[in-house]
């Protein structure tokens, strides 16, 4: 279990990391932050298909990379699903949503998802029925830690409160992957309400 916990430290410690996603979305021109994050998307499919047994050269950075990337992994997880998914969800909600919207809806995955894990996984308790690996001190703490994102990034007070609640509710249907429908679950509240 302790190994599991700190397993799960560095992950989401890489993962609260994506704050400086949201601020480049914030501050960046849109031309410039949707090209890098679909450049960053395309650089971890092609490490994730070469590391599959394809066949695509990645050269020696890429190699080093995928070394490193192997202590973030999740056993028998495949490679990069985590940051895929995430470049995946960042991308599509800067490509749909003005970028103080997509900016605070890629800080909420950031901050939310891992106060959630973390919270969760060290005093999570109470399990959330509909998903046993997940709990209600874990969702309470990404709701909390959603609306400082929000508020971080100037959203309204009830634009912020709504897009905490849908997104910490997003986070716990296990249907699809929460790094890509949380950024867009929390920007669609924000531009909606």
């Amino acid at each position: 279990m302790k190994a599991e916990l700190f397993l799960e430290l560095r992950r989401q410690a890489v993962h609260a990391f994506g704050i400086v996603v949201a601020i480049g979305v914030m501050f960046l021109p849109q031309e410039v932050y949707i090209g890098g994050l679909e450049s960053v998307l395309i650089f971890f499919v092609l490490l994730s298909v070469y590391k599959a047994g394809k066949f695509v050269f990645i050269g020696r950075i890429g190699k080093l990379f995928l070394l490193f990337a192997k202590k973030f992994e999740r056993p028998g997880e495949l490679l990069l699903r985590g940051p895929i998914m995430f470049f995946a969800g960042a991308t599509i909600t800067a490509i749909i949503f003005p970028s103080a919207v997509a900016a605070a809806g890629i800080a909420v995955l950031a901050l939310g998802d891992s106060a959630s894990t973390i919270i969760g996984k060290t005093y999570g308790k109470h399990k959330i029925p509909w998903e046993g690996n997940r709990s209600w001190e874990g969702s309470i703490a990404f709701f909390i830690f959603a609306l400082a994102a929000c508020l971080l990034f100037q959203i309204p007070v009830q634009k912020a409160f709504a897009a905490a609640v849908l997104s910490a509710i997003i986070e716990t249907i296990p249907i699809l992957d929460d790094n890509l429908t949380v950024p867009i679950a929390a920007a669609a509240a924000i531009q909606l309400f």
